[in-house]
């Protein structure tokens, strides 16, 4: 019985991915992990097509499969709290994204503000690092979701009444293609995900009122004020 419940177990926690549809192959970032495993699959007689149908069909049977194995025990897992499996460790992504945050002047001029391991722009860096506020801005879809876009208004307010100066502040992500060993650096950063909040936006108002990504004033310890290098500390 012991051998069983740890045979099972272990099944679960297998990294099985999601189905894999040709929608998946299709996008860009996958295609070029096909044209890597290709590098070496065409070397012994393996075509493009072949793979594809091989990636398909393959995911296909272990999502069945893991169904099969694992449903008569998810309400176990659930019960006990059990259910954690590996697939925050299946694959190492080769376009990290970079969270920055940086305001704008009336005259344009760009003020750096954050940048994840940057040492010159750390403004509120002891909450953005924050492992449980990261989670706010990591993103792993191309939409941006309403929660990126209410902490976006919310990091602007505090930047906003540390820098008076600025008069709108731009969160976004910057991403750079990792290479593989042996491979020259490419130094191309893309900017995605960008989302521009001005003083006006914030200003309570009918915009305000219809718009529900439009947060309440920062909060801080009553009859004190945020210290105006970062904007505040964590409770």
């Amino acid at each position: 019985m012991l051998a069983l419940v740890i045979a099972v177990n272990g099944w679960v926690a297998i990294p099985i991915g999601p189905r894999v549809t040709e929608k998946d192959l299709a996008r860009g970032d996958v295609k070029e992990q096909v044209d890597e495993w290709m590098g070496m699959l065409s070397k012994v007689g393996v075509t493009r097509p072949q793979f594809e149908t091989f990636v398909l069909k393959g995911s296909g049977f272990f999502v069945d499969l893991d169904n099969t194995v694992s449903k008569p025990i998810h309400p176990f897992n659930q019960l006990l709290r059990t259910g954690q499996n590996w697939a925050l460790f299946t694959g190492a992504d080769r376009t990290p994204l970079r969270f920055a945050l940086r305001g704008y002047t009336e005259d344009g001029t760009i003020v750096p503000l954050f940048r994840r391991l940057d040492p010159d722009a750390t403004f509120m860096s002891d909450i953005l690092n924050f492992r449980r506020v990261r989670g706010l801005y990591d993103l792993d879809r191309d939409e941006i979701p309403r929660r990126y876009k209410i902490f976006s208004r919310w990091v602007a307010t505090r930047a906003f009444q540390a820098h008076p100066e600025l008069v709108a502040v731009e969160v976004l992500q910057e991403e750079q293609r990792t290479p593989l060993p042996g491979q020259k650096p490419d130094m191309t950063v893309k900017q995605r995900f960008k989302f521009k909040v001005t003083r006006e936006d914030l200003v309570p108002g009918p915009k305000a009122l219809q718009d529900p990504s439009t947060p309440p004033p920062p909060p801080g310890p009553p009859g004190e004020n945020p210290p105006a290098s970062h904007g505040g500390q964590l409770p």
